[in-house]
């Protein structure tokens, strides 16, 4: 398929997801919690674990909600408590994709999972800080982690390792489910941000929910350039954002339909 005939794929598809766009009213695990019925942002309670948070409870472009109790962002699982273990057992997850790479596994261990739960070792980024917990940078955006952000979207392994996990979460059988990283501020911050904009949810929000991991880790972690930097080379290897959906992370148009049918709610 040559370029010309790329782009107009990708017009028509875009097209047909808007036109067959409906809302699955009962889609999703029955004990889910409805939508709203958490704060958007708001940290859950895990003992052991940073930054824990639901990424529905957002409202949509087109006036829907994304679906609550679904889809999670963390830090590292690996030092949960009993209480944690119980904390975390209480959101009934049936899976939890972990994008650490094997060198934060050896510093941290393996998560620590309720019975039941599937880990999916999903590595993404290089094996050491910045991609690390790190220490917080206040004094401005660290180039490093700027080079790391074009990375999610220029580096095969890590892009398709994102692809992957939208995949999942299009699955009904497999959420709900939690993707983490070491302090769940990067690389969970940056598939949160391309879920909720793949959502319908309007940037100001998506950035807002980004930062809130600055709040949860007690430190300026996150910058609004690290997702500018890694938008805009999704937008310039690929020519839009459905483009780089369906070209670099592989998602097929039916794939985006289900994760908005299984994601959304008029509720």
């Amino acid at each position: 398929m040559n370029a010309t005939s790329r782009r107009t794929f990708v017009k028509a598809g875009c097209a047909a997801v808007a036109a067959g766009f409906v809302f699955a009213e009962n889609a999703g695990a029955a004990s889910s919690p409805p939508a709203g019925s958490r704060v958007p942002g708001t940290l859950i309670p895990i003992e052991g674990a940073l930054n824990v948070r639901d990424v529905g409870g957002y409202r949509t472009v087109e006036g829907a909600t994304v679906r609550c109790g679904q889809v999670y962002r963390s830090g590292t699982l690996a030092y949960l408590t009993p209480l944690g273990l119980s904390q975390l057992a209480a959101l009934g997850l049936k899976e939890v994709v972990d994008f650490r790479t094997a060198a934060e596994l050896t510093s941290q261990g393996p998560d620590r999972l309720p019975a039941g739960v599937v880990p999916i070792s999903t590595p993404i980024g290089e094996t050491a800080p910045p991609h690390n917990t790190g220490a917080a940078t206040t004094a401005a955006v660290d180039p490093a982690l700027l080079d790391i952000y074009r990375g999610y979207v220029d580096n095969d392994s890590w892009r398709k390792g994102f692809g992957r996990t939208l995949q999942r979460i299009a699955s009904a059988a497999e959420r709900p489910l939690t993707y983490h990283d070491s302090a769940g501020a990067h690389r969970s911050g940056w598939l949160t941000a391309v879920l909720l904009t793949l959502l319908g949810v309007d940037k100001d929000t998506v950035y807002a929910e980004y930062l809130r991991s600055n709040d949860a880790l007690g430190g300026i972690y996150a910058y609004p350039e690290y997702l500018d930097e890694a938008f805009a080379e999704a937008t310039r290897k690929y020519g839009s954002f459905t483009a780089f959906l369906v070209q670099g992370l592989e998602l097929s148009l039916l794939t985006i339909l289900r994760i908005r049918t299984g994601m959304l709610t008029l509720a």
